[in-house]
């Protein structure tokens, strides 16, 4: 059996006529000004993929490629190559799956597989580099969002007390920094910014009616610091700096998240995990000091009011960035 092929030597782009003759396992290549034979120990039988040439690749990079089908067919049997692999490539049954696979790996890898690179990654990210993410973070969310506070200091007194008061428990988190500022567009809402920031808004410490409420809201928010809720909510929304940060181990690009910190917080709701977690550690501090633990969802409720009102946002409050429940007590925590 004859046909013909191109013949590439592997150190030019060139192609070389060719003429190929099979006998048993061997195969005699015929060029212009040479001949020379190959067998299933010094090559390889490549299959065409789709309407693709067929190959045979050989040391030294050199390949030989034809077009002949019924020459191809001979030749995997004489080298004894296996055909599954082509088999698979043109069965529409193993495409679908092979679909269908790929479907469901890549929903499992962003459902599971990112959830958790970011929650390592979040909590391997050095000090400086969490602070600095934070500072560029207010930085911007003051040039688009917020404006200077108005509330005097005997309004932010007691505020500031009761967040020093939550801090001196926790020393780990003794660098938190609790901010104020004015944002008639977000309405009333207090947030976490990743490198520990908690920012509370003058229309949010309007709605305060006692210490409980105020410490509920601070605590809430410390323990999303705590557990990275906020860095790590930034992440699972840049898969690729997710996947950057894992395959390289370089976490300096972080702090390019700065620039999404102002969607994210504003859009993207915290899962119903990590609620639970900042509930619980806002519950476990007001349990052990005595407190109404029926605080948060009685603000809540007002909050929730509130947004219902005539000139009110709508795209605010704290219920936008944080899930609405008139049950938020230590109950649903458990």
């Amino acid at each position: 059996m004859r046909t013909t092929a191109t013949y590439f030597d592997g150190k030019s782009a060139q192609a070389h006529d060719a003429t190929l003759e099979l006998f048993g396992p061997t195969v005699q290549v015929t060029l212009s000004d040479r001949a020379f034979s190959v067998n299933n120990e010094t090559s390889r039988v490549v299959e065409p993929l789709g309407n693709g040439d067929w190959a045979i690749e050989l040391p030294d990079r050199q390949q030989i490629r034809f077009t002949n089908k019924e020459f191809g067919n001979a030749l995997c049997v004489e080298f004894r190559e296996s055909r599954f692999v082509g088999r698979m490539e043109r069965s529409w049954r193993w495409a679908l799956l092979a679909l269908i696979v790929a479907i469901a790996g890549s929903w499992a890898i962003l459902t599971f597989g990112v959830p958790v690179a970011a929650r390592h990654i979040a909590f391997a990210v050095p000090p400086e580099l969490d602070k600095k993410l934070g500072r560029e973070s207010i930085d911007l969310l003051d040039r688009i969002m917020f404006e200077e506070s108005e509330l005097s200091d005997d309004q932010t007194a007691p505020i500031r007390a009761a967040f020093a008061n939550i801090l001196a428990e926790h020393p780990e988190s003794a660098d938190y920094q609790l901010v104020f500022r004015s944002a008639d567009a977000i309405g009333a809402n207090a947030f976490a910014v990743p490198g520990g920031l908690v920012v509370v808004t003058d229309q949010m410490v309007g709605l305060f009616e006692n210490d409980a409420e105020i410490a509920s809201v601070l605590a809430h928010e410390v323990g999303h610091l705590r557990y990275r809720h906020s860095l790590r909510i930034l992440l699972q929304n840049s898969v690729s700096a997710v996947f950057i940060a894992g395959l390289t181990g370089d976490l300096s690009n972080i702090t390019a998240l700065s620039a999404t910190v102002p969607t994210v917080l504003m859009q993207a709701k915290y899962s119903r995990d990590f609620e639970h977690e900042a509930d619980g550690f806002a519950f476990d501090y007001m349990e052990a000091h005595g407190m109404d633990m029926n605080a948060l969802s009685n603000l809540l409720q007002r909050v929730d009011a509130g947004a219902d009102r005539p000139g009110s946002s709508g795209i605010g409050d704290w219920l936008s960035s944080h899930p609405q429940s008139t049950e938020r007590n230590r109950d649903t925590t458990e």
